[in-house]
Formats: C-alpha cells, sequence, structure tokens
C-alpha cells in the first residue's frame, strides 16, 4: 500500500535572507538543502528560521561554505520521524548523484519509515524505500 503524502519545494535566497518573505503552506516538520552551486548540506528542523540563522553564524560548520540558496521541503504530513528519513535519504541520494559535494558529517545512516510514501518514491524514483 502506498500512502499518499503531500509536500511542497520552495527555494529562497540565503547569501542574504529576507526571514519576513519566507512563507510555508505548512508549519511542521522541514527538510532543506543549503547549496552554493558546488557544496551542499542536507538537514532536517521544526523552525527552519531559526535553523536557518544558527547556520549564518561564524561558528556554525555551514557558515564557510557560503551558501547561496535554500531549498525547503515540507507538507502536512512530514512530521518528525519522516523528516529524519527523507534527510538521509537525500544525503545518501545526493552523495551517489555527485552533482553536489554533500558536506554532511553524516554518512545517512539508515532510518525506517513502516510506509511507502509518495515522496520516497518521488525521491528514489524506484517505487520502494531503501
Amino acid at each position: 500500500m502506498v500512502t499518499t503524502v503531500s509536500f511542497e519545494i520552495t527555494t529562497y535566497d540565503y547569501a542574504s535572507p529576507d526571514y519576513g518573505k519566507w512563507t510555508f503552506p505548512h508549519d511542521f516538520h522541514y527538510v532543506y538543502i543549503l547549496e552554493n552551486g558546488r557544496d551542499a548540506y542536507v538537514g532536517e528542523t521544526n523552525d527552519i528560521i531559526e535553523r536557518s540563522k544558527e547556520h549564518h553564524r561564524k561558528d556554525d560548520w555551514c557558515y564557510r561554505f557560503h551558501f547561496k540558496r535554500i531549498h525547503v521541503i515540507t507538507g502536512e504530513d512530514i512530521e518528525e520521524t519522516p523528516a529524519k528519513h527523507f534527510e538521509k535519504l537525500l544525503i545518501k541520494l545526493m552523495r551517489i548523484d555527485r552533482r553536489f559535494h554533500v558536506i554532511n558529517r553524516s554518512e545517512g545512516e539508515h532510518t525506517f519509515i513502516g510506509e511507502k510514501t509518495s515522496l520516497n518514491w518521488a525521491l528514489t524514483g524506484y517505487g520502494h524505500s531503501w
């Protein structure tokens, strides 16, 4: 059985963010990708604006990469466990794809989600979880 999950991807300027203009259709957990055209960082959070501000601090690991864009994935069904699963899955898939140098320190360890979802299908293209 496949459960349909509604999700949206929104992209914002990250080099000089205007957080007041950031709006999201759902206020749940978020999966996000920071990128500068070469390097990328994948994360998940329940407060995307606060987490983005943290990444802009000089003492944050991501600060040194001067990210230009943030792609935010959210949906009404994306709660903490699915968000962590999709974060790990994106890390793995983006490392395989090699379009970006993924700077996450995590290797995308396996997480388990009991249901197949349309987001899994969209991310893998195979119609099954990894």
